[in-house]
């Protein structure tokens, strides 16, 4: 069998970053086998796809689990969920009868990491608070109170007190107001 020629692009030598914690491969896929003959369109020696390997150790690129990319006339692919830092990459396209050809040599980037902020938790105070609102201020009822380690929301606040959900609440009298708040820290 022919051997196929993968010719790997990059743009501008590198690979894109789409978003935190991701890597846009970009590629020309192959038209001739290494032999200069072509590629036929159709039947056990014609293109099937491509298989990207990555890892974070250049030497263990060929040898990691490839994705499979099961489309002869993809010319990209973003591969999501990587941790942050340095990141190395090679790829081969198949033909149908699953012949695969030499790997590119192996290309890198840095993959910035994906930061999720963790919601604020409760602190050591509890009580739960009915926010009232005054001509010039707000006064602070207490309503009841709430376990340590329910989150609070911290895009819905009022002077260093945050939003907790109600269903969290135990409740101290007949008074359930739609909104309370706690004090929260972040974690």
């Amino acid at each position: 069998m022919k051997k196929l020629f993968l010719l790997f692009l990059l743009f501008s030598g590198t690979i894109m970053a789409a978003a935190p914690g991701t890597a846009e491969l970009t590629w020309t896929g192959p038209t001739q086998n290494v032999d200069g003959s072509a590629i036929p369109a159709t039947g056990p020696g014609s293109l099937a796809g491509f298989k990207i390997y990555h890892s974070t150790v250049e030497a263990e690129v060929a040898t990691s689990t490839p994705i499979v990319v099961a489309d002869k006339t993809a010319t990209t692919y973003t591969i999501t969920g990587l941790p942050g830092g340095k990141r190395y990459y090679a790829m081969s396209a198949y033909t149908e009868s699953n012949e695969e050809s030499d790997l590119t040599g192996p290309v890198f980037n840095v993959v910035e990491s994906v930061s999720i902020p963790l919601p604020p938790v409760f602190t050591v105070e509890t009580t739960v608070y009915n926010v009232v609102k005054r001509v010039n201020s707000f006064l602070l009822l207490p309503v009841g109170t709430i376990n340590v380690g329910i989150s609070c929301n911290p895009d819905h606040h009022v002077n260093g007190y945050n939003a907790v959900p109600r269903e969290n609440v135990t409740w101290s009298g007949t008074i359930r107001p739609d909104v309370v708040v706690a004090k929260c820290l972040p974690n």
